[in-house]
């Protein structure tokens, strides 16, 4: 008995053949957008991370700005509204130089307009782009050391945050050389800028504190349209207004 052993056409095979392709493509490429949006996702994670330990280190030190061990006895009054000393004495003056002070006072202790604590290097008012801080880190009662006297600022050139720390208040300088990188420069986030703002620029908010608006810009280095900003509010708590 003679039996036909009939297989697959040519046409058969080639139309299997590329449905086969079709199938394999929508995978592959289906694969290859997970692997795009992960890299994505993995990139945008590292960026905000960057971005929020940056703003934590600034917002910390500002935090602290002009705070001193003998704070309080600067800070105390008697039932009048009058300074008055350890043992109750009123006091004519006040040494309040260790308090933060976004401009410089004269010989009244009024506020003038020229910078002190909040300067510009590259942005326009109200903004600034470098504050320098200090503050009583060993409650000593003294502000000395480059431990409790630094200064953070924004480099347009570099696009990086830097960081200063002096041996005294008289070095302290938003133009003095040796910053060094804190963000940006050679890591994969690259800092397209870090601006403060006070809140409010004069006087006083109905709590009697001021605050320093932080905000913070950047972009990952390997993807220039995944871009972030971040704001944060942070209280002056020693602030000399």
């Amino acid at each position: 008995m003679f039996v036909s052993n009939k297989g697959f056409s040519l046409v058969e095979m080639l139309v299997a053949l590329v449905a086969g392709l079709l199938v394999a493509a929508a995978v592959t490429a289906l694969y290859a957008a997970v692997i795009r949006a992960n890299s994505t996702s993995v990139q945008l994670s590292m960026l905000n991370q960057d971005l929020q330990a940056t703003l934590n280190i600034v917002a910390r030190d500002i935090q602290r700005a002009g705070f001193k061990a003998d704070a309080a006895q600067i800070l105390a009054r008697n039932t009048s509204g009058q300074p008055i000393d350890a043992s109750g004495n009123v006091v004519t003056s006040l040494d309040r130089s260790a308090m933060f002070s976004a401009f410089t006072l004269d010989a009244s202790a009024a506020m003038t307009t020229t910078p002190r604590d909040l300067q510009r290097l590259s942005v326009a008012a109200p903004l600034f782009d470098c504050v320098l801080l200090s503050y009583d880190a060993n409650k000593d009662g003294a502000i000395a050391g480059n431990a409790e006297i630094m200064g953070y600022r924004y480099n347009q050139t570099q696009q990086e945050v830097e960081f200063h720390n002096w041996d005294t208040a008289a070095q302290q300088s938003c133009t003095a050389t040796g910053w060094s990188a804190l963000a940006g420069g050679e890591s994969s986030t690259q800092i397209t800028g870090l601006t403060f703002l006070l809140d409010p620029a004069s006087g006083a908010t109905d709590t009697g504190q001021r605050t320093l608006v932080l905000t913070i810009t950047g972009q990952h280095k390997q993807n220039s349209q995944l871009q972030l900003e971040l704001q944060r509010r942070v209280r002056l708590r020693n602030d000399q207004f």
